[in-house]
């Protein structure tokens, strides 16, 4: 009778369980503040070059402010080649 008892308990258990994280994926998702505001963005065309092993990136858009910081490959900063 005991394990009977005991395995209603832990299926019980168990159930709560999954509806708890069932109900948390049901809720929406909060926007992080700023996320409703829009940057402007221009059109470049800068190419990166890893100074370790050649590899070429593009950017096509970035933010109008400012350059954003070169991407890293190879675990070096790349090279801008053209602006």
């Amino acid at each position: 009778m005991v394990p009977v008892v005991a395995g209603i308990a832990v299926a019980v258990i168990s159930l709560g369980v999954v509806l708890a994280i069932l109900r948390m994926f049901a809720q929406p998702v909060q926007e992080a503040e700023g996320a409703g505001r829009t940057r402007s963005v221009e059109a470049e065309n800068l190419i990166y070059r890893c100074p370790v092993c050649g590899t070429e990136a593009r950017l096509t858009l970035a933010p109008a402010d400012a350059l954003p910081e070169a991407p890293r490959h190879c675990r070096e900063d790349m090279v801008l080649v053209t602006e």
